[in-house]
C-alpha cells in the first residue's frame, strides 16, 4: 500500500524507507564485487540498478525524489526522500562493505525519517523523527564518551599526519561511518575535507546519529539538513558536544592549512 505524501507518520515512513533498501538488496544480488564504472563515468552498473528501484518505488508511494544518481524527481511533493542508492560504491565494486542504500525522508519540518542498510553486514539502521533509532530493530543509546586523546575515530578525506585522539579508520562510505559511530563502534567520525560530501552522502546517517543522541554538525556551522544536489558540507559526528567541539576546532585548522 502506498505511503500518502500528505504527512504520514515518521514511523510509516521509516517502513517504506527500510523497503526500498530491502528491494535495492533483492535487485543488485549478485551485481557486485569485481565491479568497474561504466566507460567515461563514475557509475557503475548495479548503481543504476539501485537508483532505478528507489526512484520507481519512492514515486508510487508519493515522495519525490532527489537522487545521486539520478538527480531531481517531482521534488515539489510533501514527502522528499534524498538518497544515495549504493553510499559506499567503491566498497561494493570491491565486494568489501560497508556499502549501501543510505536514504532521508523530508517533509515540511525537516528530516522526518532515515534508513541506512549495510549489504555487506545485513545491518539496517533507522531513525525516526523524536522517537530515537536502532539498529537490526534494536534501540541505540549514546555511546559513552572520553577524552579526544583516547578517541578512535573514522575520517572521511586526507587522514591527519598528527591527530591528536588515539586511533584512525577510514571506511569509504560516508554514511555507513556515521552510523557505525552511533552503534558505538567508533568514538566519532571527521570529514577532513571542506565542501566535499553532498546531502546525500550524509543526510541518513546524520538524522540516525542525532536520534541515538549523538552531536552532530558542519564543521563551520552551515546547516545540514538542506535538500540541494549543489550543496556541499564538511560534517562531524561525536559521542558528546565536547568532543565535537574539539574535533570541530582540529577541522576547520587542518581544512585551512589545506
Amino acid at each position: 500500500m502506498a505511503v500518502r505524501p500528505t504527512s504520514p507518520p515518521d514511523s510509516a515512513l521509516v517502513g517504506l524507507l527500510a523497503d526500498v533498501a530491502r528491494g535495492i538488496a533483492e535487485a543488485v544480488g549478485e551485481e557486485v564485487g569485481g565491479s568497474a564504472p561504466r566507460a567515461g563515468s563514475t557509475q557503475y552498473a548495479f548503481d543504476l540498478v539501485a537508483d532505478a528501484v528507489a526512484v520507481d518505488r519512492l514515486l508510487a508511494a508519493g515522495c519525490g525524489v532527489l537522487s545521486e544518481e539520478s538527480g531531481a524527481h517531482e521534488t515539489g511533493r510533501d514527502v522528499v526522500v534524498v538518497v544515495d542508492p549504493i553510499d559506499g560504491s567503491g566498497n561494493a565494486a570491491r565486494g568489501s562493505g560497508p556499502f549501501g542504500p543510505s536514504l532521508c525522508a523530508f517533509d515540511s519540518s525537516g528530516p522526518a525519517a532515515a534508513c541506512v542498510l549495510d549489504l555487506a553486514s545485513g545491518d539496517l539502521y533507522t531513525a525516526a523523527r523524536g522517537t530515537g533509532a536502532a539498529l537490526n530493530g534494536v534501540q541505540l543509546a549514546r555511546p559513552a564518551s572520553g577524552p579526544i586523546t583516547s578517541a578512535h575515530v573514522v575520517v572521511s578525506g586526507p587522514v591527519p599526519r598528527r591527530p591528536p585522539w588515539r586511533s584512525t579508520t577510514q571506511l569509504h562510505a560516508t554514511a555507513h561511518e556515521l552510523c557505525q559511530v552511533a552503534a558505538g563502534r567508533f568514538d566519532a567520525y571527521v570529514n577532513t575535507d571542506d565542501d566535499l560530501s553532498a546531502p546525500w552522502d550524509y543526510l541518513g546517517g546524520s538524522l540516525i546519529c542525532q536520534e541515538a543522541g549523538l552531536a552532530i554538525a558542519d564543521a563551520r556551522g552551515r546547516e545540514l539538513a538542506v535538500i540541494s544536489a549543489e550543496a556541499r558540507r564538511q560534517p562531524l559526528a561525536a559521542t558528546s558536544r565536547e568532543l565535537l567541539a574539539e574535533l570541530r576546532r582540529y577541522a576547520v585548522t587542518a581544512t585551512a592549512r589545506g
